[in-house]
């Protein structure tokens, strides 16, 4: 008998619970948002819409298209300023034939000191530097030299985690890891990157 009353209890809480829900939604006024709505909650909450996306990726394309063609009027430039210094060393040659023509046999080394003149005008390239990247790692208090192995295979300091974990437990690296933030060169051997980690 019991039992009964509990089932008939439950129900009508139910049944109560459903009907307050029921109007406190309807006294509250919410209806609906519109799209436009949905669009205006989405951006203050920073989410991404997929046009901004398209947009971004068609801009991208453009300046990629805009660098291809200050390339090719560069390479244009080049060729041109080239066929330039060609003709003007053809047109020097002429004169310079001229010249030695025109005059007695003792001015042939001025034929010559034009000639050098011109060699010496060539343009010089300059040596190129080469640029070092750093990458810039945080070992952890608490980090074995498993984790420290993932976090630099993972910030593309090593080629593999593992194979760099194991050899920093066969040269007794790596119980001498110490943390704190350390800046190691891309490209460092296994051998400099522990030597880093461990201060040694």
């Amino acid at each position: 008998m019991k039992l009964k009353y509990y089932v008939r209890g439950l129900g009508i809480g139910i049944v109560f619970a459903t009907l307050l829900c029921v109007i406190s939604f309807k006294v509250s006024g919410k209806t609906d948002m519109s799209d436009t709505e949905v669009i205006k909650r989405a951006e203050a909450l920073g989410m991404i819409m997929k046009t901004d996306i398209l947009k971004e990726e068609t801009s991208e394309e453009e300046t990629s298209e805009k660098e291809t063609t200050t390339e090719t009027k560069d390479n244009k430039e080049e060729t041109e300023s080239e066929s330039e210094a060609d003709t003007k060393e053809t047109v020097n040659e002429s004169k310079a034939e001229t010249i030695a023509e025109t005059l007695p046999a003792q001015t042939e080394p001025v034929t010559e000191a034009i000639i050098q003149t011109e060699a010496v005008t060539e343009p010089v390239t300059e040596p190129v530097k080469t640029v070092i990247e750093n990458i810039s790692v945080d070992v952890i208090s608490g980090m074995d030299s498993g984790s420290v192995s993932k976090l630099l295979y993972a910030a593309g300091v090593v080629n593999d985690a593992a194979e760099f974990d194991r050899y920093l437990v066969n040269n007794n690296y790596a119980n001498n890891i110490r943390t704190g933030n350390y800046v190691i060169p891309k490209g460092s051997s296994y051998d400099e990157i522990a030597k880093i980690l461990t201060g040694r």
